[in-house]
């Protein structure tokens, strides 16, 4: 904002997608786990884990703070939404990303979801997904459909999990720490190894690139050393997370055709067909009817959390829930029928990998082309 960026670009919509905007902690302290957890995380998890933790670190307070330069700018956008994961996000838990004091769903088996109908499908080669946006006016709690726990019903799977978990738990552990330290100490060797341009000119080179003019970044980083032109570390990380994504290599004169062919022929490979259809008439009345049931304001009014206590939030997570709330939001709380919803809310993997989060995402585009079609005061095009 005050290098000038939005004196030129108009802020129109901001979107976050599973996002921890109040941080990450675990909240059932009476749980030994949650306590192990809340440590392990804020201690032996680099910046970042500092960062989500809010441990010795203020950044996610700094962006909540209404005199802030962050929350001033995110007061420009004219529309703010975001989809929130209420079930299989391993990585960012509800309450975070939906930005709320409560987390109904914790007791799953008690909660009578219902979703919001008559919401366009998306097809993933030839399977049809439907998008699964909770109607929280809806939605209710039955603790009779919550069985009781029966000790000689579990007493054999509870027995597997605890030795699966003595056998693993050592192993485990010791290998994610050692993996997340390896990281942070690359990162950091990397970080110091790099010129830091200031952030006007950058911002100034972008603005040049915008406008069609030439734009020269310095100071870039080139390897040097054999160990940094190949870090296995790296290179296995890229090849799990980003497994979907094949982007040509430097190629050589020798085996620059059968590198381009081979790399084709994994894109033909990994391309799916997604179908999704809106009839343009019928369009403005989904979106309409999505954006009313959505809009249920602070869930504590809501029968899903009326035997609920609030989440104890600390002073500094309560001035960000109050300050982030004091914003006009469209929340959007989804359930993906998929493991990891977390990277399936974004299909990271691709939709051949992800297809769950297809008729989200494509709701979203369409509900992000109707807001931009509304402020250019044009007629909607929906394929």
């Amino acid at each position: 904002m005050e290098c000038g960026f939005f004196n030129e670009i108009e802020p129109c919509t901001f979107t976050t997608f599973a996002t921890p905007h109040l941080g990450v902690r675990f909240f059932k302290t009476e749980r030994c786990w949650d306590r192990i957890a809340n440590f392990l995380g804020s201690h032996f998890l680099g910046q970042s884990g500092r960062d989500m933790f809010i441990h010795d670190s203020d950044i996610l307070p700094q962006l909540a703070e209404r005199d802030g330069k962050y929350f001033k700018a995110l007061t420009m956008f004219k529309k703010r939404i975001l989809l929130a994961n209420v079930k299989y996000d391993r990585t960012v838990a509800f309450y975070t990303s939906y930005i709320t004091n409560y987390s109904p769903f914790d007791n799953w088996s008690a909660v009578d979801i219902k979703y919001i109908n008559e919401l366009p499908n998306a097809i993933v080669d030839q399977r049809e997904y439907t998008p699964k946006i909770v109607d929280f006016a809806n939605t209710k709690v039955d603790l009779s459909r919550n069985p009781s726990f029966n000790f000689r019903d579990y007493s054999g799977r509870r027995t597997f999990i605890v030795g699966l978990f003595v056998i693993l738990v050592p192993l485990f552990f010791p290998l994610v720490l050692t993996v997340s330290w390896i990281g942070s100490f690359l990162s950091n060797r990397r970080n110091s190894r790099t010129k830091t341009e200031e952030t006007q000119t950058l911002w100034n080179n972008v603005y040049k690139i915008w406008k069609g003019e030439s734009a020269k970044f310095e100071d870039e980083y080139e390897p040097t050393t054999p160990d940094q032109l190949y870090n296995p570390l790296a290179t296995a990380t890229a090849e799990i997370i980003e497994d979907g994504l094949y982007e040509p290599q430097s190629l050589g004169p020798t085996d620059e055709n059968e590198s381009i062919n081979s790399t084709i022929k994994k894109k033909q490979e990994l391309k799916v067909s997604v179908k999704y259809e809106i009839e343009q008439n019928s369009a403005t009345d989904v979106l309409n009817h999505l954006r009313d049931s959505v809009d249920v304001g602070n869930l504590e009014k809501l029968d899903i959390c009326q035997e609920l206590e609030p989440l104890p939030f600390d002073g500094q997570r309560q001035m960000m829930l109050n300050n982030l709330n004091s914003l006009k939001w469209t929340k959007i709380a989804c359930f993906l029928s998929s493991l990891n919803a977390h990277e399936s809310i974004v299909a990271r993997r691709g939709f051949h990998r992800t297809s769950a989060g297809a008729p989200v995402l494509y709701l979203w585009g369409t509900l992000i082309r109707s807001e931009l079609v509304d402020e250019s005061n044009d007629k909607p095009l929906v394929n």
